[in-house]
């Protein structure tokens, strides 16, 4: 009973994860099924399900998160009469206000998870690797490195086994799992942890391991604080497992060596990204200044609608053909980027406080806050830097509401504290 409780608190987390594709049996861009079209639908909807929630708690609760939720619904409801004006539609592009809506998303798990806040996310991590497994079970091709090493059929012409999005995702079991060895010293948590930072490292996502360090840098200094960072009791089990990967890997390498000279290649291509004529470093240099003349010209309050509107203006350089297909968004490969241009300088305001907000709150203030919570904020800081090359997931924001609503928890348990020391100190005196 207890188990099914647990488990029952972490279904909007799973129903958010089931919309990426590590959780399909197939290639969502290229099957066309009721999976498929129901999938398309929860991701339309969890958002509009979002807006009502955090409505409610808006209504009800004065915070600082109620007052994120009128300004961004503010900004909504703008947006609703820009387009009934321009286009005698309620909402013409929804591209454009499902960016907008993102942010609902972000506050409706907030406000769940202040609600619920004893759960036990170790189904949930458990579930990424399970979904891994079933998924290489079902597309044996999948972490092959020969195919690998094929030229892909996308832009940047590389055969991966997964995209970029769902590689970040396992930066959070990564950092969950490595906690909960250091807090609990569960080997098999260990062992949890080292198969997903070889995963990250062996799908060759160059910014994804980039989130991972500086995800574990902030990751190691909370622990640190907390006094809970007990590296000797790390070490003898690290250093077994440890063994054990660079022999996996040396198999690898032995057997398909250019795999070895890819991470290379890969490694050089992240301190010279001007010189990645075969990745995306050069390719996204070219897509900024393909629309940069768009971006600053209205840098303080963005395209919006007018900006799906324009025809891509990305275009290969050689045959002058677009990267992408008009009316389908611009496919911006960098979150700040893609506000930027959408909502200029206001947008920035509207995203970026609320997203740093708790790494700003557990850097400056010294909360009791557990291993478990620390994973989840230091993955937000994981996908800050992610943010810099991609867009930012659908599942970050409902990861971003939760470590929202564990900043929020830890700030009253330690209020409760002091009230508690105090009112102890005058029943003495």
């Amino acid at each position: 009973m207890n188990r099914f409780k647990e488990f029952k608190y972490i279904i909007p987390l799973i129903a958010v994860f089931f919309t990426q594709e590590l959780f399909m049996p197939f290639d969502p861009k290229e099957t066309v099924n009721a999976y498929t079209i129901g999938i398309k639908l929860l991701v339309k909807l969890i958002p509009f399900i979002a807006l009502f929630v955090t409505l409610i708690y808006a209504i009800k609760y004065k915070s600082v998160y109620s007052y994120t939720f009128w300004a961004y619904f503010a900004y909504f409801v703008y947006l609703v009469f820009e387009s009934l004006y321009l286009y005698n539609n309620l909402i013409q592009f929804p591209h454009v206000f499902r960016k907008i809506l993102d942010i609902g998303v972000m506050l409706s798990f907030f406000v769940f998870y202040t609600k619920f806040p004893n759960t036990n996310f170790s189904t949930a991590m458990n579930l990424i690797i399970v979904a891994l497994f079933m998924k290489a079970a079902l597309e044996p091709d999948l972490l092959n490195p020969a195919k690998f090493m094929e030229v892909g059929s996308g832009i940047q012409g590389r055969g991966r086994g997964l995209p970029s999005d769902v590689t970040l995702m396992f930066v959070l079991p990564c950092l969950y799992f490595f906690n909960h060895y250091m807090v609990e010293s569960d080997k098999y948590s260990l062992i949890k942890f080292f198969f997903m930072a070889f995963m990250v490292v062996f799908l060759q996502h160059r910014s994804v391991w980039v989130a991972l360090v500086f995800g574990f840098i902030l990751n190691m200094f909370l622990l640190n604080r907390q006094k809970i960072l007990n590296l000797q009791k790390a070490i003898p089990a690290t250093l077994v497992l440890g063994f054990l990967s660079i022999v996996t890997l040396s198999l690898v390498l032995t057997y398909s060596p250019a795999v070895g000279e890819k991470i290379g290649g890969e490694i050089n291509n992240i301190l010279n990204p001007q010189e990645d004529t075969n990745g995306t470093g050069g390719w996204r240099i070219l897509q900024y200044e393909s629309y940069w003349p768009y971006v600053s010209q209205h840098l303080f309050e963005g395209m919006r609608l007018k900006g799906f509107e324009l025809p891509i203006q990305f275009l290969h350089p050689e045959s002058g053909v677009p990267y992408f297909s008009d009316n389908s968004g611009h496919h911006f490969h960098s979150f700040y980027y893609d506000v930027l241009f959408y909502f200029g300088i206001i947008g920035l305001i509207i995203f970026l406080p609320i997203m740093c907000y708790p790494i700003v709150e557990v850097t400056k203030t010294n909360l009791n806050i557990n291993h478990s919570r620390i994973s989840f904020i230091s993955f937000t800081f994981a996908a800050l830097i992610y943010g810099i090359p991609y867009n930012l997931p659908f599942y970050y924001w409902a990861i971003l509401g939760i470590a929202l609503a564990f900043v929020e928890l830890s700030k009253k348990e330690k209020k409760s504290l002091q009230l508690s020391k105090v009112e102890n100190q005058l029943a003495l005196s």
